[in-house]
């Protein structure tokens, strides 16, 4: 008799139940016989040949004893096919309750999915009714319904994460909807434009109260919402406050902010758009870090702007951006390239102990009022070519790595006291209509005044020109710079204990006024040169008696 095996394949995760082949009639009448046959055989093998040569009541007793070990092994075998089945039928037993236990265990998985399934459905539509009702809410005529609105969207979003950034997209939608200054005149319509700014006001408080990580960043508040985008680009914002925000993205282009805003300290992890923007009142985005690209070409301050301390992980773009009032960057960190190309500043700019890891473009710029660059640390190429400062002019301690491009630059007044020019210090064809000072100032990678004009004192006490490198961008034949070649001095020029480690004959070539000096500013020279008075006068200069140095 053999013993077939077969196996149930798995269903749903329960465990694997083995099932016997069933036993036939034939199977079961063959194993009775096989256990006949071996009795029978066990019992002629030992009455004949086992008692052989024995008689009388040893013959008899050997008979018996064969016969008892025949039987013995018919019951034993008996008895071994007996514990064979009771040994399936217990098999089978529990067989049995293993499949009853798959099949419950099975039935109670099904019956989970579809009560979880049933669940999630009614959440979802219990999301969406709850997000249809908020969302016909904000279009109503009434105030506190719009006010409901808003406050239902939050506390949905806070209760489903899913749905945060739908609900902000919703949120920033309202804000983007046209909304009309109230100057009709018409006492309803004034109403209505100052009750729709309150609401306006409460979504923007919703949003930045959500993306504030409070003051430990690991350890944020419950309220948060991390990896959040905002698109406000074109909207009409009022008192607008985003300060210590973090956001994933901020898309403000061509917004309008009306009243004070505020970014200060805010984080944004990518892009930050404020191309277009136009500020109405004053703006702080100090100690803002943008890791992205954060464009403010065209951007309009109408007021104070400041940006102390912040910083750019990118390229850093404000060309053609109109400060009507002011700015700051005071220590602000500028890691890619930053464009200031045609930047008109009015009231003043301030720049001073800003890093500039890359180029910084200013040309073109225009700045009225007093601008500070006072210990900048330039490491790219500073590009100044063509811009104007109509007011004074500071870049005392500032440090050019890079070459520092003044070429056609426009000065009121200009302070490039205790500054090292590592890279060169290029002012071709400058124009310093007020005094000018250079005292102790390291030209170390070359420098030239050619074609520059000084209209009042020019002063490079205790200046060092150095010999140029090689990489110095402007030499003549014998590889030195055009040092002086035709600059104008208009007013008082002092050279008092400068040191020339190149040579200066081109400062023969250069003008300067007699008739301005006195006792009190007699021009100083260096070593050896004086001035000697010409017949004629520099080009575009009708008055005045001049002459050259020799």
């Amino acid at each position: 008799m053999t013993d077939d095996f077969s196996a149930a394949p798995p269903s749903g995760g329960a465990a694997r139940v083995v099932h016997l082949r069933q036993l036939t009639p034939v199977a079961m009448w063959t194993t009775a016989a096989v256990i006949a046959v071996l009795s029978a055989g066990a019992v002629v093998a030992l009455w004949w040949p086992g008692t052989a040569g024995l008689n009388g009541a040893e013959l008899v007793t050997a008979r018996l004893e064969a016969l008892k070990i025949g039987l013995s092994i018919g019951v034993g075998s008996g008895g071994v096919v007996a514990l064979y089945l009771a040994w399936r039928r217990q098999h089978a037993t529990e067989a049995a309750l293993a499949h009853q236990q798959m099949v419950a265990a099975d039935t109670k998985a099904h019956q989970e999915r579809v009560a979880e399934d049933a669940r999630a459905d009614a959440t979802a539509r219990r999301i969406t009714e709850l997000y249809s009702m908020a969302v016909a809410q904000l279009g109503s005529e009434v105030v506190p319904v719009r006010l409901g609105g808003l406050y239902a969207l939050e506390r949905l979003a806070q209760d489903n994460e899913t749905q945060r950034q739908t609900i902000v997209d919703m949120l920033c939608a309202y804000l983007r909807m046209p909304f009309p200054p109230p100057d009709t005149g018409q006492p309803e319509e004034a109403e209505r434009a100052a009750q729709e700014r309150q609401v306006r006001l409460t979504a923007q408080t919703v949003l930045a109260r959500h993306l504030r990580p409070g003051p430990d960043p690991a350890g944020p508040p419950v309220t948060f919402w991390p990896d959040t985008d905002v698109d406000l680009a074109g909207a009409q914002l009022a008192d607008f406050d985003f300060a210590g925000c973090r956001l994933r993205t901020g898309r403000f282009s061509g917004a309008r902010f009306a009243g004070p805003a505020t970014f200060a300290g805010a984080q944004f992890g990518g892009d930050a758009l404020f191309a277009g923007t136009s500020f109405a009142d004053a703006v702080r985005f100090d100690r803002v870090s943008f890791d992205g690209d954060a464009p403010f070409e065209k951007s309009e301050f109408l007021a104070p702007a400041r940006f102390d301390g912040a910083q750019w992980a990118r390229e850093t773009r404000f060309e053609e951006a109109r400060f009507a009032a002011g700015v700051r960057f005071g220590k602000a960190v500028f890691r890619g390239a930053s464009l200031f190309t045609r930047t008109s500043v009015f009231g003043g700019a301030e720049f001073g102990g800003a890093a500039f890891a890359d180029e910084a473009v200013f040309e073109e710029a225009r700045f009225d009022g007093r601008t500070s660059f006072s210990e900048a640390k330039f490491a790219g190429k500073a590009e100044f070519g063509k811009a104007v400062f109509g007011g004074a002019a500071t870049f005392a301690k500032a440090v050019f790595d890079g070459p520092g491009w003044f070429t056609h630059a426009g000065f009121g007044g200009a302070d490039f006291g205790n500054v090292r020019f590592a890279g060169g210090g290029w002012f071709h064809d400058a124009r310093f209509a007020g005094n000018a000072s250079f005292d102790s100032t390291a030209f170390a990678g070359g420098v030239s005044f050619a074609g520059a004009r000084f209209g009042g004192r020019a002063s490079f006490h205790q200046a060092k020109f150095e010999r140029p490198v090689e990489n110095t961008f402007v030499l003549d034949d014998d590889g030195q710079p055009p040092l002086f070649e035709r600059t104008v001095f208009g007013g008082s020029v002092t050279f008092d204990r400068a040191t020339f480690l190149l040579r200066v004959d081109d400062l023969a070539t250069a003008w300067a006024r007699l008739d301005r000096f006195g006792k009190e500013n007699e021009p100083v020279w260096p070593p050896g040169w004086t001035l000697r008075r010409a017949g004629d006068r520099p080009d575009g200069v009708d008055e005045g008696i001049w002459g050259h140095p020799g």
